[in-house]
C-alpha cells in the first residue's frame, strides 16, 4: 500500500464523504457547472469534500508540497466559487500519514463583511472575535 492511499484511508475513516481528487464532482454536486467549463482549474486537490455550504481541499503534504503558486491558484479559484455560488472554501492540510489535519487557509477570512455596532468592515472571522468580547 502506498503512503498516499495509507493516508487517504485514514482521512476517509473521519470524513465518510471525501472524495479522491473529486474536484469536478464536487463542483457538479454545488451546480457550480460554469466552473467546470473552464476545462483545467491549475491544480488537483488530494481530496475534495462538501459540507453543507463549504467546500472543503484536503492536500497530504507527502504527494505534492503545496506550493506558494499552487495557494495562490487556490485562492482565486475560491473566491471564484464564492462570487459566482455563495460557498466557501477551506483548503486543509494532512500529514504524510494522513492522522493530523491543519487549516491552513479558508476565504471567510478574505471576504469582508460589516458589522453592525462598529461601522467597520470586517472579516468573518473578526467579527466572531469582536462578538466574543
Amino acid at each position: 500500500m502506498s503512503l498516499e492511499k495509507f493516508a487517504f484511508d485514514n482521512l476517509k475513516k473521519r470524513h465518510p464523504n471525501v472524495r479522491k481528487n473529486g474536484l469536478r464532482a464536487c463542483l457538479r454536486e454545488i451546480g457550480a457547472y460554469e466552473m467546470l467549463m473552464g476545462g483545467s482549474f491549475g491544480f488537483v486537490p488530494d481530496a475534495t469534500e462538501v459540507v453543507g455550504d463549504t467546500l472543503f481541499i484536503y492536500e497530504i503534504e507527502d504527494t505534492n508540497k503545496l506550493s506558494e503558486t499552487k495557494l495562490d491558484i487556490i485562492q482565486m479559484f475560491s473566491h471564484d466559487l464564492y462570487d459566482t455560488r455563495g460557498y466557501y472554501t477551506v483548503l486543509v492540510a494532512l500529514n504524510r500519514y494522513g492522522t493530523e489535519e491543519t487549516r491552513v487557509w479558508t476565504v471567510k477570512d478574505e471576504i469582508k463583511w460589516t458589522h453592525g455596532p462598529t461601522g467597520n468592515w470586517l472579516s468573518e472571522s473578526e467579527i466572531e472575535k469582536y462578538e466574543e468580547m
